[in-house]
């Protein structure tokens, strides 16, 4: 999924273990409860406007807000 474009995508409950992102635009996507475990994302991804709430991110952490 490198270089895609995923701007204003519906990603929740998304199983994204693993997956390659970098350079992928992501604005205003919704993570919701989205799993990004391990998922490789570029070092300043576009994520302006995206939904984190109860996001288990790329290095295990769980998000449980968009702040």
């Amino acid at each position: 999924m490198r270089y895609a474009v995923l701007d204003s995508a519906n990603l929740s409950d998304a199983c994204l273990v693993d997956a390659h992102l970098k350079g992928a635009s992501m604005g205003n996507v919704n993570f919701t409860r989205c799993n990004l475990s391990g998922a490789e994302l570029s070092e300043n991804p576009w994520l302006e406007g995206a939904i984190f709430c109860k996001t288990t991110m790329p290095d295990g952490s769980i998000r449980i807000n968009n702040t």
